[in-house]
C-alpha cells in the first residue's frame, strides 16, 4: 500500500503491539508512546525571595503537604500571590514617549544592583510510572511558563530554561523510576 499525500492516511499493522514494540527513536533511542499523563494535582508555594524557599524543595521525599493545592494552568497573581512588577503602573510617567523603556530600564538597574527580588512559586507533584514505561520516551510537557524556571525529576536537575510562551517538552525518561516519581518546576 503506498500513502497518498496529506494529512490524514491510515497505515495498516497487524496488531497494536507491532506500532509500539520495536520502534526505536534513532535520537534518544527510546520506545514513544501516545500515552499522556495528566498531572491534575499540583502543590504550590509561594516566596518573596529564594530565601524563602525551603532547601531541598526538589527532593523526592520532601513533605509538602502543608503547600496549598492548585489545578495547572494557573497564574499565582490571579490566586493572590506576589504582585507582578512588569505590570506596575506609574501614571507620572504614563505621557512619555519611551515609558515602557524607561520602566523596563528601571526595573533591570534595580534588579542587577541586587536591590530588587522578584518573587518565586514552587510547583511539585507526583505520579506513578508502570514498568512498562521505563523503556519509552516519556516527555514533561508545558504549554508555557512565563519566567525563568528549573525542572526537576526525582530530586535531579532536568534542564534550566528561560520563559516560553508556547508548548515545550523536555525528555524525562532517564530520570523515571517504577512506582512514586516527584516532578518540580521552580519558578522565577
Amino acid at each position: 500500500m503506498k500513502p497518498i499525500n496529506g494529512t490524514d492516511y491510515l497505515w495498516p499493522y497487524d496488531s497494536i503491539n507491532e506500532i509500539y514494540i520495536d520502534k526505536v527513536l534513532p535520537e534518544f533511542g527510546l520506545v514513544p508512546t501516545k500515552w499522556q499523563f495528566q498531572l491534575p494535582e499540583w502543590r504550590f508555594l509561594h516566596a518573596d525571595d529564594k530565601d524563602g524557599i525551603p532547601s531541598g524543595a526538589f527532593l523526592t521525599d520532601y513533605n509538602d503537604s502543608s503547600w496549598e493545592r492548585v489545578t495547572l494552568p494557573s497564574v499565582w497573581q490571579q490566586e493572590g500571590h506576589g504582585f507582578p512588577l512588569d505590570l506596575l503602573y506609574d501614571a507620572a510617567e504614563k505621557d512619555q514617549a519611551s515609558s515602557l523603556y524607561k520602566r523596563f530600564q528601571k526595573k533591570l538597574n534595580a534588579s542587577a544592583a541586587g536591590d530588587i527580588e522578584e518573587d518565586m512559586g514552587v510547583y511539585r507533584t507526583r505520579m506513578i510510572i508502570p514498568r512498562a514505561y521505563l523503556d519509552r520516551a516519556v516527555y514533561f510537557c508545558t504549554s508555557g511558563i512565563r519566567g525563568r524556571f528549573e525542572l526537576y525529576v526525582n530530586g535531579q536537575a532536568v534542564s534550566q530554561s528561560g520563559a516560553c510562551y508556547t508548548s515545550k517538552k523536555f525528555l524525562i525518561s532517564p530520570f523515571l523510576t517504577e512506582g512514586n516519581n516527584a516532578i518540580c518546576v521552580f519558578v522565577y
